[in-house]
Formats: structure tokens, sequence, C-alpha cells
């Protein structure tokens, strides 16, 4: 049976997030961010924080992967080449393989639910990292006199 658990190895504040983002499989940030966004919305973030560290134990020691991996996490970046704004919305869609343009819906309808898709779509942009580039297999250089041995 799969548990939840406080991640106090990958921990910022008490682990809540991180064993959040590893019960569900996505990437610590996400769950940090919708946390953040909400106390910024009326202060039920920091509630529901609290009462999680109240109420989700700790990892037993060596729960985690040894390796410290997070294990079948999907990665979520900026997405430099879909964007409109900060490309948020394009890393979203390109991790769960789902358009976009019906994540960047979901933003716009949730700012006129208190502002909540504003707060979260500005929280996203600055704490996402942009995707790094894809490695060009194409075209392979070792260096000054590579050539054949």
């Amino acid at each position: 049976m799969k548990r939840l658990y406080r991640d106090v190895e990958h921990q910022r504040v008490a682990g809540v997030a991180a064993g959040l983002a590893r019960y569900v499989g996505i990437d610590p940030l996400i769950v940090r961010s919708l946390f953040v966004a909400s106390i910024f919305l009326g202060g039920a973030g920091l509630v529901l924080y609290l009462v999680a560290w109240l109420i989700i134990n700790p990892a037993p020691a060596g729960y985690w992967d040894a390796d410290g991996s997070t294990g079948d996490v999907t990665r979520i970046y900026r997405d430099p080449d879909d964007k409109r704004i900060f490309g948020v919305c394009g890393g979203i869609g390109r991790a769960f393989d789902v358009d976009p343009t019906v994540v960047r819906l979901v933003f716009v309808v949730a700012v006129f639910f208190g502002g909540a898709g504003l707060v979260a779509y500005l929280a996203l942009a600055i704490a996402l990292e942009p995707r790094p580039p894809e490695p060009d297999h194409a075209e392979v250089d070792d260096g000054p006199g590579a050539g054949p041995s």
C-alpha cells in the first residue's frame, strides 16, 4: 500500500509539500507554489500546511530511494518554445501531455475566482526553471584535434 509521509530528506520547512508531491508523483515545486499562492488568498494554505504538518508522519529512515531520487516524478519547466507570457502553461502542457491552450483557459478561469489563477501563475513563473535545451545528437564535438583514432 502506498503511504503518505512527510519527506524530511527534501524538506524546505517540514517536508509536507515534498511528501505530497512524492505521493502524487509531481514536482515538489508545484505543491510548494500552490501552498504559497493559497496563503495570499485568504491564508487557507498556511492553515492546511500546519494541519498537515501535525497529522502526516515523517517518513521512516531509509523509506525513500537510497540515491535520493524522487522516483517517477514529472518535472515541470517553463517552455520557451510554447509561451505567451512566461511559458508556464506551455511547460505544464508538455509535462502532462495536455494542450497548453486548455491549461491557459484553466488559469484564466481561476483569475475570476478570487485571483487564484494570477497568483498561482506568477508563483510558478518565479519558481519554475526554463526547460533545458535538448542535446543535439547530429553533431558531436569532442574538442580541438578530435578525429579518428
